[in-house]
């Protein structure tokens, strides 16, 4: 389960604050807000790996979080597992990758976070200055824990702006620019929009963001689509997006 609150305040600068949870449930309150509790509901974990929305990083440990449109991101906090049977499986080393389709990737750099201590008053640390880098999407992707055998932290905060000068396209205030047919499709997906398809590179994601299928727009059939797992899926063509059904 994931769950992500935006404080805004006066100057439309806000705060994500992201809270990772390995079971469904509430999350816990806290009578102060920058320190974190030992409760393992209070913490992502992850402990079997799988493939990053960055290809080049394979088969790992990730979180991606969409953060709505390209935002200009600051100073961030970061708050390690806290819970006392979980300090080992914390991050130690990880890399940011940042994104503005959820396909191309920058990487920001690769940043180390210190293992927790069980504390009632762990305040997080001091994590990554962005140095107004803009993206997204923000993917965080584990090199190496403490010595457990998953990984994992509690929870982030990072500064950010809205970014100028970054075209962003949305469907959604767009609707009509990409229109999938079928849908639900079953052996062959159809792409109608107001540009150009044939050749275009296009990708297929399920909806955690992992790639399913790859290539280039034909010129005179559909994408083939029938050794997908019946599901929900999302296929982008040019930074745009679309969402269709496989039966």
């Amino acid at each position: 389960m994931q769950q992500s609150y935006f404080q805004f305040n006066s100057k439309n600068i806000f705060h994500l604050l992201v809270f990772f949870t390995m079971f469904a449930g509430t999350a816990i309150s806290q009578d102060a807000p920058d320190r974190m509790s030992t409760n393992k509901e209070d913490a992502w974990v992850s402990c079997t790996p799988r493939q990053n929305p960055n290809a080049q990083r394979g088969v790992s440990h990730w979180i991606r979080y969409d953060m709505g449109m390209v935002r200009q991101l600051g100073k961030s906090t970061f708050w390690n597992l806290n819970h006392p049977e979980y300090l080992d499986s914390g991050v130690r080393e990880f890399a940011v990758d940042l994104s503005n389709d959820g396909i191309t990737w920058q990487h920001a750099g690769n940043y180390s976070l210190d293992r927790a201590g069980a504390s009632g008053f762990y305040n997080g640390v001091q994590g990554p200055d962005f140095n107004k880098a803009t993206g997204r999407y923000l993917l965080i992707t584990a090199i190496s824990n403490h010595g457990g055998p998953c990984y994992g932290f509690a929870e982030l905060r990072v500064e950010a702006v809205l970014a100028t000068g970054v075209e962003v396209v949305d469907t959604a205030k767009n609707p009509g620019s990409l229109e999938v047919k079928p849908n639900p499709a079953n052996d062959y997906l159809n792409i109608e929009a107001d540009f150009p398809l044939a050749g275009k590179p296009y990708d297929i994601v399920s909806m955690s963001g992992q790639p399913v299928l790859s290539g280039t727009y034909p010129a005179d059939a559909g994408i083939a689509v029938s050794n997908l797992l019946p599901g929900m899926y999302f296929i982008r063509i040019s930074g745009r997006e679309a969402k269709f059904v496989k039966m």
